[in-house]
């Protein structure tokens, strides 16, 4: 079970297109999304600040930031077993001041770009189960 907890990417794209695109994540195993901040208004669940949203989460849960600036890479992240929370930024907007050190990840791209969060979670399932 996957709790994705995310910035909906506002400059980029109306939140309509952008949860479609994480409609389609949800067979590797994402059970519940939590966004910030409230733009739908469809009975998804969403929630005024990142601080709000991250207290949805269960504490026991492990939380994993998937950060440019992140501490651990992605092996790392494939080694994390059970349930997890993966909590992403934006093109505009991170989450390192959430973030204790040891739950942060990057991805190593070959050149600095602004991932989409939607990419970035791709990437991280892929490296989770083991692509």
């Amino acid at each position: 079970m996957i709790t994705v907890v995310s910035r909906w990417e506002q400059t980029q794209m109306p939140a309509e297109y952008e949860f479609k695109m994480w409609r389609q994540l949800k067979v590797f195993g994402i059970t519940r999304f939590i966004f910030t901040p409230k733009l739908l208004n469809n009975g998804v669940e969403e929630y005024d600040t990142m601080e709000e949203c991250l207290a949805q989460l269960d504490p026991k849960l492990p939380r994993c930031f998937l950060e440019p600036t992140g501490y651990k890479d992605m092996y790392d992240l494939a080694q994390v077993r059970g349930p997890i929370a993966l909590i992403l930024g934006s093109t505009t907007n991170h989450n390192m001041m959430h973030a204790d050190i040891d739950e942060t990840y990057r991805i190593h791209e070959p050149a600095k770009s602004d991932m989409y969060p939607t990419s970035a979670a791709a990437i991280a399932l892929a490296f989770r189960y083991g692509q």
